[in-house]
């Protein structure tokens, strides 16, 4: 069995894009040596994708700790599923990130009392350590960037601070999908957004800084998607891509 099973929530659709996200932490976690069971939600088809009872059928034979993506439409149906998840199978420990969760994070800990873990920031440097704390039955308390159950107690942890260098991250695992059934890859080339628009919650998630790859790290991505994969179109999808006019 897989030391982790990778989630991506998002509903059934037509317009199916890869869990790019996912993807980056496929290829850290597996750097680290753990093997990943990633699973895709947007790729069922199951008669009826949006009760919660065909999503727990969708997690049979999953690891022993699943992580999942939560964007807001989703947790009111993500938290009926885990809450059922959690009752049936206790000993699973679920962990939930992604700006839905990170948002609510207390609020979330405090009413659902399925939810082991949630990530808040970036999951590339948080998530290794918190699987190696998992796995070993060690302490969560030193971990950055995470709120977590201890006991009855929810316990929030100082945030961890920002990737500034992306090239250390490794490219995404993208060997893990079958590109026919998506309709186009998304990649990133910076992470954030600098300004104070009180109406969002990508900025204040990413602490409002804005950080980039190098063009020749992101330039090779595009050419591993086109040369590799095959891919005539690529889609990207930063939240201030025109943010610096000269690259």
């Amino acid at each position: 069995m897989s030391d982790i099973t990778l989630v991506n929530t998002v509903f059934p659709s037509s317009s199916a894009m890869p869990p790019y996200g996912l993807l980056y932490l496929t290829a850290v976690l597996e750097e680290e040596g753990y093997s990943v069971d990633l699973r895709d939600y947007q790729l069922v088809e199951y008669d009826d994708p949006w009760e919660w009872s065909t999503f727990l059928t969708f997690l049979e034979g999953s690891a022993d700790i699943i992580g999942f993506n939560a964007y807001s439409f989703s947790l009111p149906f993500l938290m009926k599923a885990l809450s059922r998840l959690k009752e049936e199978q206790p000993e699973k420990k679920i962990i939930l990130g992604g700006i839905g969760a990170a948002g609510v994070h207390e609020e979330l800990m405090n009413q659902f009392s399925c939810v082991d873990i949630l990530v808040r920031g970036e999951g590339e440097r948080i998530l290794p350590q918190a699987l190696t704390a998992l796995i070993k039955n060690d302490s969560l308390v030193d971990i950055k960037g995470i709120t977590f159950r201890n006991n009855e107690r929810v316990l929030v942890n100082p945030p961890q601070e920002r990737i500034e260098n992306m090239d250390e991250l490794p490219l995404p695992s993208f060997e893990k999908i079958d590109f026919s059934r998506y309709l186009v890859p998304a990649i990133m080339y910076s992470r954030g957004c600098p300004f104070p628009c009180t109406f969002c919650d990508l900025a204040p998630y990413w602490d409002r800084k804005n950080t980039r790859r190098s063009l020749p790290n992101f330039l090779e991505e595009i050419k591993l998607l086109t040369e590799k994969y095959h891919q005539k179109r690529i889609t990207i999808v930063d939240d201030t891509f025109v943010l610096n006019k000269k690259r």
